[in-house]
């Protein structure tokens, strides 16, 4: 059974700050890659960032099948070659992709 590891967000409305009470360590090594230093909670560690950086989550991207085709080949790419194959803009626009031969 895994571990529990709390992660609490909380800011005020009239606020431009934010505040981040964790204990998980991924989350402690994402601020910390991000310059945030930390003040030593009781069981976890407490940060202020600005508010701006608190998104609220949407739903998922819809993507059509013909783009899901297109990631899907890319992918498939990216795993036999190792890099990224050069995609079209008429990919984002839902026309199609053609990944290059020597991809």
């Amino acid at each position: 059974m895994a571990h529990t590891q709390e992660t609490i967000v909380s800011f005020i409305d009239g606020e431009d700050s934010a505040n981040i009470f964790t204990c998980s360590r991924r989350w402690q090594r994402h601020l910390a890659k991000l310059g945030i230093n930390p003040n030593q909670g009781k069981g976890g560690h407490d940060y202020v960032v600005p508010k701006s950086w608190i998104k609220l989550p949407g739903p998922p991207a819809r993507r059509s099948q013909t783009q899901r085709d297109a990631a899907r080949r890319n992918a498939q790419a990216l795993h036999k070659t190792g890099h990224l194959a050069v995609l079209n803009m008429a990919a984002t626009q839902g026309s199609g992709t053609e990944i290059p031969a020597d991809a």
